[in-house]
C-alpha cells in the first residue's frame, strides 16, 4: 500500500502488518490473499486466522479497517504490528511517540504524519521509533524507543484478546498535515467516529 502526499515532498511508501499469536509471528504479506470487491482477504491455515482489510480514504487521512476471525475454539492473545516505511531518509526528520495523543508522530521540516490505532477500545501498546528488521519479533516484543532522528522506519503494536470463534475489528490510521493542531484534530475525529467507518467516509 502507498500513501502519497501532495502537500509535501514526503510519502509513506509501504505499510507492513505483522501478527503475533500463539507464540508465533509472521508478516501479513507472507499469507495467502485474494481480492474481493474493495477488500483484501488474508488467510493463514497454520494460525487458524482469517483477516479482511478495507482501506478508507479521506482528505489527508487513511483508515485501515481490519476484521480478524478466530477459527479456534480457544481464547487467544493477539498482537498486531504496524510498520510504515517512508520513501526516504531526511536529516531533518524527527520521530517520536506522543504520550498525550498516545500516537506515533513523524515530523519533517514542520510537516506532520500521525499514526495511531485501536483494538477493542485500546490504543498503542508497544512502539519503537527506529525499527530494525533484524529485531526478533518471535516473542511478540519490540525494543521500546520513544524518540529518534532521521529514522525512516517505526513500528507499533495493538494488542488484545480474541474469544473462541470471535470476530474483532482492528483499526489503523495515518493523518498528515502542516501543523500539529491539524493532525490532532484529524486524529480526534477518527477516534470519535470509530467504529462507524461509514461516518468517516462521508
Amino acid at each position: 500500500m502507498k500513501q502519497r502526499s501532495q502537500y509535501y515532498n514526503e510519502e509513506i511508501e509501504i505499510v507492513k502488518y505483522g501478527v503475533w499469536i500463539d507464540g508465533h509471528f509472521t508478516w501479513l504479506d507472507s499469507w495467502s490473499c485474494q481480492y474481493k470487491e474493495d477488500k483484501i482477504i488474508y488467510e493463514n491455515n497454520n494460525m487458524n486466522l482469517i483477516i479482511s482489510l478495507q482501506v478508507i480514504y479521506r482528505e489527508k487521512t487513511i483508515l485501515q479497517e481490519m476484521t480478524f476471525r478466530n477459527l479456534n475454539c480457544d481464547t487467544r492473545q493477539i498482537k498486531v504490528f504496524c510498520n510504515p516505511l517512508f520513501s526516504k531518509k531526511n536529516d531533518k526528520k524527527i520521530t517520536f511517540f506522543a504520550p498525550i495523543l498516545q500516537a506515533m508522530v513523524h515530523n519533517v521540516d514542520g510537516y506532520y504524519f500521525l499514526l495511531n490505532g485501536r483494538l477493542k477500545r485500546r490504543g498503542i501498546v508497544q512502539y519503537c521509533t527506529n525499527f530494525d528488521e533484524t529485531d526478533c519479533l518471535q516473542n511478540g516484543t519490540i525494543f521500546m524507543q520513544p524518540f529518534s532522528l532521521r529514522s525512516s522506519k517505526s513500528i507499533y503494536s495493538l494488542e488484545g484478546e480474541m474469544d473462541a470463534k470471535e470476530e474483532i475489528k482492528v483499526y489503523f490510521w495515518q493523518c498528515s498535515g502542516s501543523s500539529k493542531y491539524e493532525i490532532m484534530k484529524k486524529n480526534r475525529f477518527i477516534q470519535l467516529n470509530l467504529p462507524n467507518e461509514t461516518e468517516f467516509g462521508t
